[in-house]
């Protein structure tokens, strides 16, 4: 369903961010209707507004209740709970990235850094 999105959109192979984006976003017909909605006019600007407003989105529904949820999703799987918290996809490389794996200082890091913030801002800090 999203292959045929990124078909109609236009969306070249070498747009790696914004495919990734894509992919991790959109993740249900519902999802395909709205950015179809949203994304009427197909411009790159457009695309790139309603990506940052659905990651928003999801960041806010999402979220970890506390730390202790977030440390008990890292320990079972570290790069899956780092998606969740960044809302974003993580691939070996940008994990290769982060410098620390103690899942309390990731956490508090995310926090001051704010909810919006981006997992290669966060690595930054880590």
């Amino acid at each position: 369903m999203v292959e045929k999105l990124i078909i109609d959109y236009k969306i070249k192979n070498k747009a790696v961010n914004l495919l990734d984006a894509i992919y991790f976003l959109i993740t249900s017909d519902a999802d395909i209707e709205d950015f179809r909605y949203n994304c009427s006019d197909g411009g790159i600007q457009e695309i790139n507004r309603y990506l940052i407003k659905k990651r928003k989105e999801k960041l806010e529904k999402n979220k970890y209740k506390n730390i202790e949820e977030f440390i008990d999703n890292y320990k079972i799987n570290n790069l899956t709970a780092l998606e969740r918290l960044c809302q974003e996809r993580i691939g070996i490389n940008k994990l290769s990235k982060l410098k620390s794996s103690d899942p309390s200082r990731i956490y508090a890091i995310h926090n001051e850094r704010g909810p919006y913030v981006r997992f290669m801002e966060l690595a930054l800090y880590v």
